[in-house]
């Protein structure tokens, strides 16, 4: 099934050359197919949320990704916080 059937919301997510988070968080080594889940309550802004921005130049990272965000997800300001995030696409633009 497909994320948008889901209910998910689609975000950017900044990473280093490698893949890794770029402000903050660990673990993730960021590919098109990851599908990353943990466990809640969701908090955003803590460990307990994976993240999504709909502001990327405000974050640091080299790489620019596309994300589901699916449901429950929480927004704040120009951030997305969610407890289920899969990696759609790679972005191959500079900003």
């Amino acid at each position: 099934m497909s994320f948008k059937k889901l209910g998910a919301v689609l975000a950017y997510w900044r990473s280093t050359h490698e893949g890794k988070p770029a402000n903050g968080g660990s673990g993730t080594i960021a590919k098109v197919g990851l599908i990353e889940e943990i466990k809640g309550p969701l908090e955003i802004c803590t460990a307990k949320a994976l993240h999504g921005t709909l502001n990327p130049p405000k974050w640091k990272g080299e790489k620019i990704w596309i994300v589901a965000l699916y449901p429950p997800f929480v927004i704040q300001d120009d951030k997305i916080g969610s407890l289920k995030r899969e990696f759609i696409a790679e972005c191959n633009f500079k900003l």
